[in-house]
């Protein structure tokens, strides 16, 4: 879903990457996060009644089973994590074919289109707690709004993007199941809370599904709905987002072998047309292409 890169921080650190294990269960209660053990290897929970048995406790933190995991109770630790997900099956149901149609592949591609449609103070949906997950995707943490949100609210947000809320939980970051490990991104000083666009989504009535609208974008280039969705995104990202943008547009491509000449162009037109500088949009595409290629 993104540039894999050591885990950095808006003051400059690693968070509690680097520590044992025991250090870094100690590290997340201290942020609030209240854990409980997974089954060895497993994202199930190793104990009953998980939730209730969450805890910040250190003598608990430092007592942990065996081999466990550590799983991260929602409720109780005030967060809202946005769940994108990095599935290969086709969508099956209608209103989940929109996104197709639009190009987009993966729980992020969809994110993405909701966040430009949404959000409009320039902000960047990967400036908050974000987290790689084995499979692909990624975990995007919030602090939970004064409105309650339940993690039966999953699915709202669109295809391949889940809510873990009030009555769930997701794997920690620094947690190795047998197809990887939860990886920890970009942290920022704070965390931010749950963009009120999001809270109003979750919280509204259930209505019929609608398509969403269009928004056509000139691009001389009919390399395919894949393509020129990505380019659009890059187009039409704000100041502050475009670098970014670019960079995960071009791993999106490169990650699935399909970074052409042609591809990469169209990316740097798009890079262009949003007002990125010539240069900056080179450097960028070279160096996202040449980091996967060398991971």
């Amino acid at each position: 879903m993104y540039q894999q890169s050591t885990a950095q921080n808006d003051r400059g650190g690693a968070g509690f990457m680097g520590h044992n294990p025991a250090q870094q269960r100690l590290l997340m209660a201290a942020r609030g996060w209240h854990l409980f053990p997974l089954r060895p290897g497993d994202k199930r929970p190793a104990v009953a009644n998980w939730e209730q048995w969450a805890t910040t406790d250190p003598a608990k933190l430092l007592n942990w089973p065996e081999g466990a995991g550590v799983g991260i109770a929602c409720g109780p630790s005030n967060l809202v994590v946005i769940d994108l997900d990095c599935h290969t099956a086709e969508p099956s149901k209608p209103e989940h074919q929109i996104w197709t149609e639009r190009g987009c592949l993966d729980g992020a591609d969809v994110f993405t289109w909701q966040w430009h449609e949404h959000t409009t103070d320039g902000s960047s949906w990967a400036h908050t707690y974000v987290v790689l997950t084995p499979s692909g995707g990624g975990h995007l943490y919030y602090r939970a709004p004064a409105q309650q949100i339940r993690n039966s609210a999953s699915g709202r947000l669109g295809w391949q993007v889940d809510v873990r809320a009030q009555g769930g939980y997701v794997v920690a970051p620094g947690t190795t199941l047998p197809a990887g490990t939860y990886t920890p991104l970009w942290e920022p000083a704070t965390l931010p809370v749950l963009p009120e666009w999001i809270t109003a989504t979750l919280t509204a009535p259930k209505a019929a599904p609608q398509r969403p609208a269009r928004r056509v974008l000139a691009l001389p280039s009919q390399a395919g709905k894949r393509v020129n969705a990505l380019a659009h995104q890059v187009a039409t990202a704000a100041v502050g987002q475009r670098n970014d943008m670019l960079n995960w547009a071009v791993y999106q491509l490169a990650k699935d072998r399909a970074l052409t000449q042609e591809h990469a162009q169209v990316l740097f037109d798009a890079a262009k047309a949003a007002g990125l500088a010539e240069a900056e949009a080179i450097a960028t595409i070279r160096s996202a292409g040449k980091e996967l290629a060398a991971s």
